[in-house]
């Protein structure tokens, strides 16, 4: 379950990213944002927080706060969440999915 906050949480990570809205939707799949920010206008974006690399991830349509995650990066572990998506009927993908957010957390940990 999300919890509404401010902003200001981002200044609690050694890292913090930003993408557009669906930019990451393979990639997180499965993995739940902790916190998500809104204002007058509704919802603002979501916070995914990896607290082993200790990193910020904001995605959402305003109000993100961060660095912009280079866009080859994004597109190489878009397709390779798109490969093990593919083969989400014959087998079980939660590992594989893993492992792939996890390599993406890490090549974001060395910008």
């Amino acid at each position: 379950m999300k919890i509404k906050t401010s902003m200001k949480v981002c200044y609690n990570f050694k890292k913090v990213f930003r993408c557009g809205y669906c930019d990451l939707q393979n990639v997180l799949r499965r993995y739940e944002p902790t916190y998500y920010n809104a204002s007058v206008y509704g919802w603002n974006n979501d916070i995914y927080i990896d607290y082993t690399h200790d990193i910020a991830i904001t995605t959402g349509y305003r109000n993100m706060r961060g660095d912009r995650i280079p866009s080859d990066i994004i597109k190489k572990y878009e397709a390779n969440a798109k490969k093990i998506l593919g083969k989400a009927f014959t087998e079980d993908i939660s590992e594989e999915l893993a492992a792939n957010r996890e390599a993406f957390f890490e090549e974001l940990n060395n910008l």
